[in-house]
């Protein structure tokens, strides 16, 4: 066929298969395991999403997505923004003026936190 004109749709991203890089240490966080997070400045985390069939989203899929961000049983606030074909993750102030930053700190360099997907 000549002159064809085609669309390629994404699939749903399988959360299971996101990907997450870790831009303080420069590695790839393993999903569902414990991973070592560190409390320094400036902490982004770029989560690179899948679908069904292993293929990397797209930035147009992957700016739609609806996705959240937070620590479970620590008052901190991740703010989720855009950038191409990947979200990012990084530290933001709170809504009531609590410097995120200073709790952010204040946790224990060195422990293991949970990185879990929903």
């Amino acid at each position: 066929m000549k002159n064809c004109k085609f669309s390629v749709i994404s699939n749903n991203p399988i959360f299971e298969n996101t990907k997450t890089y870790y831009t303080n240490r420069k590695i790839y966080l393993k999903g569902n395991e414990y991973n070592q997070v560190e409390a320094k400045n400036n902490s982004t985390f770029e989560l690179t999403f899948f679908c069904n069939y292993s293929n990397q989203m797209g930035e147009a899929a992957v700016q739609k997505l609806n996705v959240e961000a937070s620590f479970v049983g620590i008052d901190i606030k991740l703010c989720v923004t855009n950038s191409k074909d990947k979200k990012l993750f990084n530290l933001c102030p709170a809504p009531n003026g609590e410097d995120n930053l200073n709790k952010w700190q204040y946790l224990v360099n060195g422990k293991y936190f949970n990185l879990t997907k929903k």
